[in-house]
């Protein structure tokens, strides 16, 4: 997975980040991605699900609290819809898990065509587009993850 783009609230600015992760790296994370319809986290650092981000991602840009939807195109994983909360601890609130989770769906939707018509694309690009791109503001996955 690739992040491709972040918005942030706190700087009202969007910006892209250089963070890549492979499901190799992150098993469990990966696996809970793909098993769990939202992966709702006050303590990303201690959670187990996402503490194989701890050190390269977390703690240093201060997110203290995820919440993480994948999206899915065609039955594959497309990628994850990401909220995070720097500083404190965040209890995610019901009203929070359904926005990123109609966020989450409204992406997969919108990817729905994309999907279809990404072979005649992906030949077309296939040297200049890489092969973990997808999404608006998420993380997307490589084909291989």
């Amino acid at each position: 997975m690739k992040c491709l783009a972040t918005f942030d609230l706190d700087h009202r600015q969007h910006r892209t980040e250089d963070y890549s992760y492979c499901a190799t790296d992150c098993p469990r994370y990966f696996a809970a991605i793909r098993e769990e319809t939202c992966i709702v986290s006050p303590d990303a650092v201690s959670d187990p699900r996402m503490n194989e981000f701890a050190e390269s991602y977390l703690q240093p840009l201060g997110i203290a609290s995820t919440l993480d939807v994948p999206f899915w195109a065609q039955g594959k994983l497309a990628g994850v819809f990401a909220l995070e909360c720097t500083g404190a601890r965040h209890v995610w609130e019901d009203d929070e898990i359904d926005f990123a989770l109609s966020a989450s769906n409204l992406v997969a939707v919108v990817l729905k065509p994309r999907a279809s018509a990404a072979p005649s694309r992906k030949r077309r690009t296939s040297a200049s587009v890489p092969s973990n791109s997808c999404s608006i503001s998420c993380l997307a996955p490589s084909r291989a993850a």
